[in-house]
């Protein structure tokens, strides 16, 4: 099932804080790390955000897969389809071109 490869980015947030209440105290603690981490989520491993949310890299992969994600890449994935896209500066690859 790919049902997750078609659901908004945007929703992501909408998405995790709708599954909250059927979690259990430690995936509880992983989702509102995940919620609190935004974008910065997509720099970390599993290790860490287990660190971060006080419970295991185990944890981590059930919560995900609570959410209704096949593991831990997949949430990523869909945080890094929500992240804000970096502005190009004039004069870099790509961009327009500079003086000379």
């Amino acid at each position: 099932m790919e049902q997750n490869s078609e659901k908004s980015p945007a929703d992501l947030a909408a998405h995790i804080r709708s599954h909250l209440s059927g979690l259990s105290g430690a995936e509880a603690r992983v989702a509102h790390t995940v919620l609190d981490l935004g974008e910065r989520l997509v720099g970390l491993s599993v290790s860490e955000v287990a660190a971060l949310a006080e419970t295991a890299p185990s944890s981590v992969v059930r919560t995900c897969q609570r959410l209704e994600f096949r593991g831990f890449q997949e949430l990523k994935i869909a945080a890094a389809r929500q992240a804000p896209r970096p502005a190009r500066e004039p004069g870099a690859a790509g961009g327009p071109a500079g003086s000379g």
